[in-house]
């Protein structure tokens, strides 16, 4: 957890004692339990996606209101990419791009799942409108999050996030319920 902290924050470039005296352990330690920088990137990584999952999550408590709901997953998603500094999403994107694609797939897929199930909730309890295809519109507000992270990571955006997300969930919440 400390190392996926550094990294968010200063990105990948760091060496392995770099990484070790910024952790408080030697790089001997650091080498003990990882055969390489790249061993650690991939357990991190593996972590950061369980974190994601984790987070993201609450779009699905069942003992909150479905439209609350949509609002806490949207966020969640927000902050957690927010936690991650542009340094180390460009730095993994240029390093790893095949494990970032697969765990980009893998945290998307999982995403889309649970928005999917979101839509299909509301429907039921007659709060989103029965004739939404929920599959569809789930990709649809998955990717397009997806999308204006990647953008403003990688171009830069107009919006701030802040603005972003609340158009967002405003629009998408607008667009799923009854009326």
């Amino acid at each position: 957890e400390k190392v996926i902290l550094i990294f968010k924050n200063k990105g990948l470039s760091l060496s392995m004692e770099e990484i070790a005296n910024s952790i408080g352990v030697t790089k001997k330690t650091l080498y003990n339990r990882f055969e390489s920088k790249d061993e650690l990137i991939k357990k991190c990584m593996v972590k950061v996606t369980e974190d994601f999952c984790s987070t993201v999550s609450c779009i699905n408590n069942p003992k909150k209101n479905v439209k609350d709901c949509f609002k806490d997953g949207i966020n969640a998603l927000r902050s957690f990419f927010h936690e991650m500094s542009p340094i180390f999403l460009k730095d993994m994107l240029k390093s790893f791009p095949m494990m970032v694609t697969e765990d980009h797939l893998m945290g998307s897929k999982y995403f889309i799942d649970l928005i999917k199930d979101n839509i299909e909730r509301g429907k039921a309890e007659k709060v989103y409108r029965k004739e939404i295809d929920s599959a569809l519109m789930a990709d649809y507000i998955t990717y397009s999050i997806f999308a204006y992270f990647r953008k403003s990571i990688m171009i830069d955006s107009n919006y701030s996030a802040d603005y972003y997300f609340k158009q967002v969930i405003e629009f998408n919440l607008n667009a799923l319920s009854q009326y």
